[in-house]
């Protein structure tokens, strides 16, 4: 099934990144964004030496290789490029999806994703401001233990007891007509109930 392109935020004139630091931001499915960070407005972004530099802290939903601990991750990478550019060091843990969203949301954290671009219409995060920049595109693919369904459409999952990541906004608005839903914190649990047979996709 088909995902949309992944998130983006909107620009300001006060962050290193361009964005308008009088929200909090969010990375989005694919995007970045932002939120209330006066803090960062008062550094100085013009340092040359990353280890010194102030520290943007985000947080994705995504495990390998989006995002690998030990910093080699696509998303570590680019994040961490993007702000050495500017004079900023990154700080990126992997909470569970729905939580990555509260805490920046509440302004915790400086930011969360990669998250899909239309995570705003949700209504559920007003402190998050998309970064207008893609991150990445990304297809969002259902995996069963029998033959693949057919056709692949949301509707074809009417039938069927389906299994999600908890915070992954596009499964949550889309999969809403399935014989059961289950929500799991982590990838890792969810491919743990399709093996003990306890979800079909």
């Amino acid at each position: 099934m088909p995902g949309p392109k992944t998130g983006r935020m909107a620009r300001g004139r006060n962050s290193p990144f361009g964005v308008k630091l009088s929200r909090r931001a969010v990375l989005g499915g694919g995007a970045l964004c932002w939120v209330d960070a006066m803090a960062i407005a008062r550094q100085t972004a013009a340092m040359s030496d990353v280890t010194n530099a102030p520290k943007l802290r985000l947080a994705t939903a995504f495990g390998p290789p989006i995002y690998v601990p030990d910093g080699s991750g696509y998303f570590n990478r680019l994040v961490a490029g993007a702000a050495e550019r500017v004079g900023y060091g990154v700080e990126i843990d992997a909470p569970p999806a729905e939580r990555a969203l509260v805490i920046a949301n509440a302004g915790v954290i400086d930011g969360d994703g990669p998250r899909i671009r239309d995570l705003g219409e949700i209504g559920e995060y007003p402190n998050l401001i998309r970064v207008p920049e893609a991150l990445m595109i990304a297809d969002f693919v259902g995996f069963t233990r029998g033959k693949a369904l057919e056709p692949a459409r949301w509707e074809a999952l009417a039938e069927l007891d389906v299994g999600i990541v908890r915070g992954w906004k596009v499964l949550e608005q889309n999969i809403t007509h399935s014989r059961s839903l289950f929500r799991t914190k982590t990838a890792a649990l969810l491919f743990g109930l399709l093996r003990d047979r306890r979800i079909d996709v």
